[in-house]
C-alpha cells in the first residue's frame, strides 16, 4: 500500500499509518493516539493567550476527555482513567473488567478544546510504564471526517526503555493525505534519567522556521521540517500499542497483562504564546 492510500485510511480510522522513516531512525515507526472528533471547528478559536493548568480539577469547558480505540491501539480510551486529585493528572491503563470494541485493557485521553499556536507548550510528567505502553504529551490538529490537514508535535514515552523519549513531527499538507518530507520525522532522544522515576519538565518551542525540543530546560533536539502551520490542540494520552501489528512489540516493547497498572501523572500544562513566532532568546 503507497503512502497516499495509508494516509485516506485515516480518516475511516482516526489512525496514524507507520511509514517509512527518515534516515538515521529508519527502525522507529510512530502510532500516536488520535484525538477526540471536532464536528465544528468554526466554533473553536485559535488565540495567544497564555494557559495553564495545575490540574485541581478536569474543567470539561477546557478538555474533552476521549471514548474511543483505533485499530493500532490495544487499548480502549475511557473517562474513568482520568482523574485529578491533589493538582495531579493520572491517567491509568488497566485491564477491563469486560472487553470493549475487542480490547481487553482501557486507559485514557484528554484535548484541549482550545487551538494554539505559535509559543512554548510544557508538561511536567513522570510515568509508570510496563512494556507495549506508550505515554504522550504532544499537538495535534482536531480530526475531520473529510479533508483532514494532520498536522502534529510529539514526546512519546515507549515501555521499552523508560530512559528514552521519541520526539516526532507529522504532517500531510492537502485534503488528499499529501505527505510533507515523508509525513513523519522521528527522532529517538536518551533522556540520562528513567522517567518513572520523577516528575520533569518536557516542552515544545513552535517557532516559524523550527520546532525544538527541551527536557528540564536543556535543548535535545531541533527540526526544521514539518513546522506546523495552522492552530493544535494540547493532548495527554497513555494507549497500549496493538500487538498484533508487525512493528508493535519491537518498538514499544512485548506487553504482558500482568504488568498492569501503567500510568502517567501530569503535575501541571501550560503555554506560553510567542505571537510573532520568534524565539525569546538566542
Amino acid at each position: 500500500m503507497n503512502l497516499k492510500n495509508c494516509i485516506s485510511l485515516i480518516a475511516w480510522f482516526y489512525i496514524i499509518t507507520p511509514s517509512l522513516l527518515h534516515a538515521g531512525d529508519s527502525s522507529l515507526p510512530t502510532a500516536v493516539a488520535p484525538i477526540a472528533t471536532v464536528n465544528d471547528t468554526s466554533s473553536v478559536s485559535t488565540d495567544l493567550q497564555p494557559f495553564f493548568d495545575d490540574f485541581n480539577n478536569i474543567d470539561p469547558a477546557v478538555w474533552d476527555v476521549a471514548n474511543y480505540t483505533w485499530p493500532t491501539s490495544g487499548s480502549f480510551q475511557q473517562p474513568s482513567q482520568v482523574s485529578a486529585s491533589n493538582s495531579i493528572l493520572t491517567i491509568t491503563m488497566e485491564p477491563a473488567a469486560t472487553p470493549i470494541q475487542g480490547r481487553n485493557v482501557i486507559s485514557g485521553t484528554l484535548s484541549s478544546r482550545r487551538l494554539f499556536k505559535y509559543g512554548k507548550f510544557s508538561a511536567k510528567m513522570k510515568n509508570k510504564l510496563v512494556p507495549g505502553v506508550d505515554n504522550c504529551f504532544f499537538l495535534m490538529s482536531p480530526w475531520q471526517a473529510k479533508g483532514w490537514h494532520h498536522q502534529e508535535v510529539d514526546f512519546e514515552f515507549l515501555g521499552k526503555n523508560p530512559s528514552q523519549v521519541q520526539v516526532t513531527l507529522h504532517k500531510y499538507i492537502d485534503n488528499e493525505g499529501t505527505p510533507q518530507n515523508g509525513g513523519m520525522l522521528p527522532k529517538m532522544i536518551d533522556l540520562g534519567f528513567d522517567s518513572t522515576k520523577a516528575f520533569h519538565v518536557y516542552t515544545i518551542e513552535w517557532l516559524k522556521d523550527r520546532i525544538n525540543f527541551y527536557v528540564d530546560d536543556k535543548q535535545v533536539w531541533t527540526e526544521t521540517r514539518n513546522q506546523p502551520d495552522m492552530g493544535l490542540m494540547i493532548s495527554l494520552s497513555s494507549f497500549l500499542v496493538n500487538q498484533d501489528t508487525s512493528w508493535g512489540a519491537g518498538w514499544a516493547g512485548k506487553f504482558g497483562p500482568e504488568t498492569l497498572p501503567a500510568s502517567v501523572q501530569f503535575d501541571w500544562v501550560k503555554y506560553e504564546p510567542l505571537p510573532n513566532g520568534s524565539a525569546t532568546k538566542p
